[in-house]
């Protein structure tokens, strides 16, 4: 029997994808640190303006993913350029300190990979316009990244040597040539560079804010603009810290799955940033309340990726859901026409949040009974930390069914919310 024969390949079509697949690791990399300092940090404003670093750095992995995927691999698989660019991503990775790590990401790493990818873009040939095109939209995703003021002294010279030695996420011509070989790229690969090895029990918070005190449901001062200055920390603050935590702590999950959590992640911070204007217009100062960690509180109980997914997405998600009309009608009554408006779309990017939960769970997975058992075992977890029901609102079918819910799951949770018997909502 002859041996198939295999495909001829030119040498400097698998160099390009090698170049490739390099830029993909930087970008993939630099985006799970930068969740990681999301979580760790109590600086607000780096948490918002990461959130838009997050998203842009994901959109940039996308872009090369695709790329690379249509350049004849069975696998799309991030491949740092050297040995010493890969220990400098583990250098930033193990220094434990946000200001720190922040510092390198803004300093160093940030355009270090916009000058890799412009200098890569200048020496394409004039055929790969397909590729050219590619690092063109890289590129002008990386031109926005935020970058925060950070005290030159909070640099880590280690962390400088070692990307001054490595060349860069993807190094000059020469060296370029010399290390990137056209053989398997195996022995450069590597996924376990994990930048939050242990999920914290609280998320950074500055000294401005104190923690509300244990058993309180409700503020002492009422209106609106505590509503929602209380929406945007309990909810919102906490679920971009959440995406953050499973992007920076997961990196072994797929690829598709990250990639909505990073865009979910934005949208998260992007709710933040719309009720809290909204409190501050009203006259609740950041700083004036004290906020809660209901929604952290709760993910943490989760023991795996599938948990959390199911206590963050198909639970916490689903029961805003379940809520949202509601406060849609309220603040229509009340006269906050704009902000009822903005409440729809923020709903709306709820349901996509909890479908992406739904499409995620099945697949990781495998069954949907395998998906309620587990869901089962986490609800009994959370009622018996919340000493009683979880589900309080009226189930709203319609949002629920736009989410993926099938409409036994959706019957099962009327009989979790009314255990009488008597109908839970319409």
């Amino acid at each position: 029997m002859k041996s198939q024969k295999q495909p001829r390949i030119d040498p400097e079509f698998l160099i390009n994808r090698r170049g490739l697949q390099a830029l993909l690791f930087s970008s993939i990399k630099l985006m799970e640190i930068s969740a990681s300092v999301i979580v760790r940090t109590e600086s607000l404003p780096w948490k918002l303006g990461l959130s838009h670093n997050v998203w842009a750095l994901a959109q940039t992995a996308q872009l090369l993913h695709t790329r690379i995927g249509s350049l004849r691999v069975k696998e799309v698989r991030p491949c740092p350029a050297t040995r010493d660019y890969r220990d400098f991503i583990d250098r930033i990775a193990n220094l434990s300190d946000p200001v720190r790590e922040m510092g390198v990401l803004t300093r160093l790493a940030y355009p270090d990979l916009k000058a890799s990818v412009d200098r890569y873009r200048a020496r394409l040939l004039s055929t790969d316009e397909v590729t050219a095109d590619c690092l063109d939209q890289v590129s002008t995703r990386l031109t926005a990244l935020y970058s925060a003021d950070v005290d030159p002294a909070s640099l880590a010279p280690e962390c400088a040597e070692t990307l001054a030695r490595s060349g860069g996420a993807l190094p000059a011509t020469d060296a370029f040539r010399e290390e990137m070989h056209p053989g398997p790229a195996e022995e450069f690969f590597t996924a376990d560079l994990n930048s939050l090895r242990v999920i914290p029990a609280r998320p950074g918070r500055s000294s401005q804010f104190t923690e509300a005190k244990d058993g309180s449901t409700k503020e002492t001062a009422f209106g609106y603009g505590p509503a929602f200055y209380d929406f945007a920390f309990r909810i919102e603050l906490c679920a971009t810290e959440i995406c953050a935590a499973m992007l920076a702590h997961y990196v072994d999950a797929p690829w598709g799955l990250r990639h909505d959590l990073a865009k979910q992640l934005r949208d998260e911070a992007r709710h933040f940033e719309l009720f809290i204007s909204r409190a501050e217009e009203l006259g609740t100062k950041l700083g004036a309340l004290p906020v809660r960690f209901e929604v952290w509180d709760n993910f943490i109980l989760g023991e795996s990726l599938a948990e959390r997914l199911i206590i963050e997405q198909r639970i916490g998600e689903g029961i805003a859901l379940d809520s949202a009309d509601d406060i849609y009608a309220r603040l229509k009554e009340s006269g906050e026409e704009e902000l009822a408006l903005v409440f729809q779309y923020v709903t709306a990017d709820e349901i996509t949040h909890v479908a992406n939960g739904n499409k995620w769970l099945r697949s990781l997975l495998g069954t949907d009974d395998a998906v309620n058992a587990l869901e089962k075992k986490v609800m009994n977890r959370l009622i018996r930390h919340k000493e009683g029901r979880v589900y309080k609102h009226p189930i709203n079918v319609e949002n629920r069914r736009l989410a993926g819910f099938h409409e036994d799951e959706i019957e099962s949770i009327r009989r979790e919310q009314s255990p009488d018997g008597s109908d839970a909502g319409a």
